[in-house]
């Protein structure tokens, strides 16, 4: 636990400064590049997706209330089963949608720059997620945790790109392998903290 956390504040101030600048100088260098369809796809893909998505989000609600109507029992085992469920759906989604926007943009990449594609790209991936956990409030710690490892993830994928011969399901692996990390460790901090509130 405290090994993941100190990983976590190592790379979270990169994730800070990309999130910041990578849209603005990936959206310039593509530009420059004259490279219009990746800056028209992507803004395309943010508005709708910011809201879609929320849409495919509804699944997990009925995991939560059961979560909810447990916990309310007093039957904690079982609610954190349905708060697991209904957390296992984010991160199948997160993950397939980061995985799916780096797969399509690589497909469409051709002769363009490819180190401003892939930013730009990172911006499409988690900019609807940072904008659902924006609207959640800095409250929903779960929200936080997965754009975290959302993002880690995603950056993860870039790496393996750049430096080594990926296929879409070695990326997918990544991916799924950094937000089950993610899972865990929102879990272990819900149980942390609750053993917190019970004292």
């Amino acid at each position: 636990m405290k090994a993941l956390l100190s990983l976590i504040r190592v790379f979270l101030f990169p994730i800070i400064v990309i999130n910041i600048f990578g849209d603005i100088v990936s959206g310039i260098w593509l530009g420059f590049a004259g490279q219009w369809w990746a800056l028209k796809y992507g803004i395309v893909s943010l508005i709708v997706s910011s809201f879609v998505l929320p849409i495919f989000l509804l699944p997990s609600l009925p995991f939560s209330m059961l979560g909810n109507h447990f916990e309310g029992r007093g039957l904690k085992f079982v609610s954190m089963f349905f708060y697991f469920m209904s957390s296992f759906y984010v991160v199948c989604l997160i993950t397939a949608w980061c995985t799916g926007v780096l797969h399509y943009f690589l497909s469409k990449v051709g002769p363009s720059p490819i180190v401003p594609t892939l930013l730009w790209s990172y911006g499409i991936a988690t900019g609807p997620w940072a904008y659902i956990a924006q609207k959640e409030g800095a409250d929903s710690t779960g929200s936080c945790v997965g754009l975290v490892f959302a993002s880690l993830g995603y950056l993860f994928m870039i790496a393996m790109v750049l430096f080594f011969t990926t296929s879409l399901v070695s990326l997918l692996l990544a991916m799924g392998t950094v937000m089950a990390l993610g899972l865990l460790f929102q879990f272990k901090l819900a149980i942390s903290m609750d053993k917190t509130v019970d004292v």
